[in-house]
């Protein structure tokens, strides 16, 4: 029962530092916060907009269709997200250690970990990953018995969790998959021996999923891309980690020891009845370090980061279970008190919508209705959801006619001698040119100025991974296909 309160106590927590972040402004939150906009509301019309079968769609349709509103759907749903997967880490922990402390911290950490705050904020469907995550780690102690194989009830839940994760968010369901599959290690290690019938669970659980996510198109062979295609990173990860203005100083501090977490982790579990379960977690903060991958912000290897507060709020669980309870407290309030500058940091997240909405007349008054618009992720979905404009955030491929770009850093003096209708200034740091235009000043200047090939100024042609959209028109445009 104390558990079960505790666990509720963070989840709450979880919620309630998520509302001044969400509900600063009507606008949907982050970069990718219009992209689960666009495709809910298309759905909402009858057929997806884009190539993204992820369950998480599915239920935000129905949670916008309940609530009347489909960004308020977004925002409710990262709170629940968020507040589950607290909850499981919660249980997770005392059922691991046994320590009501070490739950209190973990759940704590959980809830408001910097790193978790970005992916709410930032990746939706991550946040519904992590969620599932967090119910995850509350039903993997009970696969991992030191006494006896576990039960039909504990590897049922396991495995459906655990094969739920990929058909919600593909990393994280990658990072459930793992862990179960070390739990499995370890039961088969002890020469536990399984059932026929946990063994026919296990196999009609596994065809199951492999057979939904074939035929949904969740399981996509192109998606190994991500991590095999050569992408280049933006710099060395330690200075940008250090230098960065984005990153909050906890962040920063965090994120540097995530790097040396698996390595306190190992150590934490030498000689302790704990290191079963306990060697899954150092696995999964390799996995989160990412040490094998190109780093930069747009990159995979920074969203792993993120998630490091997953294996870490564990390991703080194994120092608070090595040590004291009064650890766990110390290390609850210490979290609980550096959030209050955290979330007010996080919540000055670029872009600023409430200033680009000022600049929508603009855009639709210089931009055909027929006619598409480039831009850096986040404000491309901003033009398309709110201008109205069908946008992409990669460097288009093919002729220029019919394209738009909303250029960053260079300044409308600069731009003039290249575009054949006068630029147009946008937000402070931003003007309007033609593509042909763009593409002019780039082949001058491509060697000698740094921004035209930066994260704001997309130069990358739509890798195969990412998911295309299906033709489908955007609901309320005139535009009669999408890029």
């Amino acid at each position: 029962m104390r558990t079960l309160a505790l666990a509720l106590m963070c989840a709450a927590l979880a919620a309630l530092v998520r509302v001044p972040l969400l509900w600063d402004d009507p606008f949907a939150p982050g970069y990718d916060g219009w992209y689960y906009v666009l495709q809910v509301r298309s759905l909402q019309d009858g057929a997806p907009l884009f190539a993204d079968r992820s369950l998480v769609f599915r239920l935000l349709t129905l949670l916008a269709d309940g609530l009347g509103d489909v960004i308020l759907a977004n925002k409710v749903a990262a709170c629940i997200c968020a507040a589950t997967g607290a909850a499981g880490a919660t249980i997770g922990a005392v059922r691991w250690t046994g320590s009501l402390a070490a739950g209190l911290v973990a759940g704590v950490w959980w809830a408001v970990a910097p790193g978790h705050l970005v992916v709410g904020m930032e990746f939706l469907k991550n946040a519904a990953g992590v969620g599932v995550l967090g119910l995850l780690c509350a039903a993997l102690p009970g696969m991992v018995r030191t006494d006896r194989s576990p039960s039909a009830w504990d590897l049922g839940l396991g495995l459906g969790l655990a094969l739920l994760g990929p058909l919600v968010h593909k990393v994280t369901g990658v990072m459930g998959l793992l862990l179960v599959l070390g739990a499995g290690v370890v039961v088969l290690s002890r020469r536990l021996s399984w059932s026929r019938r946990q063994w026919l669970l296990v196999g009609g659980l596994g065809a199951g999923v492999l057979a939904v996510g074939l035929g949904w198109g969740l399981v996509r062979g192109v998606d190994l891309e991500r991590f095999l295609a050569p992408q280049p990173g933006d710099g060395p990860r330690l200075s940008m980690l250090w230098t960065s203005r984005r990153i909050h100083p906890v962040h920063r501090l965090s994120l540097l020891a995530a790097h040396l977490l698996p390595i306190a982790l190992a150590a934490g579990l030498r000689r302790t009845r704990l290191a079963p379960l306990g060697w899954l977690w150092v696995g999964l903060s390799v996995l989160t370090a990412a040490p094998l991958l190109p780093f930069g912000f747009d990159l995979t290897a920074w969203r792993l980061l993120l998630l490091a507060f997953v294996p870490t709020a564990f390991g703080l669980a194994l120092l608070v279970a090595r040590t004291h309870a009064g650890v766990g407290v110390g290390l609850a309030l210490l979290a609980l008190a550096t959030t209050f500058d955290v979330v007010a940091h996080t919540a000055r997240a670029e872009p600023d919508y409430p200033g680009w909405a000022d600049h929508v007349p603009t855009l639709q008054q210089q931009v055909p209705p027929t006619d598409r618009v480039v831009a850096h992720r986040g404000l491309c979905g901003f033009v398309w959801a709110v201008a109205d404009r069908v946008c992409e955030n990669f460097d288009p491929q093919g002729p220029p006619d019919g394209w738009w770009r909303i250029v960053y850093g260079m300044g409308a003096a600069r731009l003039t001698p290249y575009s054949s209708v006068p630029p147009v200034p946008l937000k402070l740091g931003y003007t309007l040119v033609p593509e042909a235009a763009w593409r002019a000043f780039r082949a001058d200047h491509a060697d000698t100025l740094p921004l035209v090939r930066h994260p704001r100024n997309p130069y990358r042609p739509r890798p195969g991974f990412v998911y295309g959209p299906e033709g489908a028109t955007p609901p309320g445009s005139s535009a009669t296909s999408a890029p």
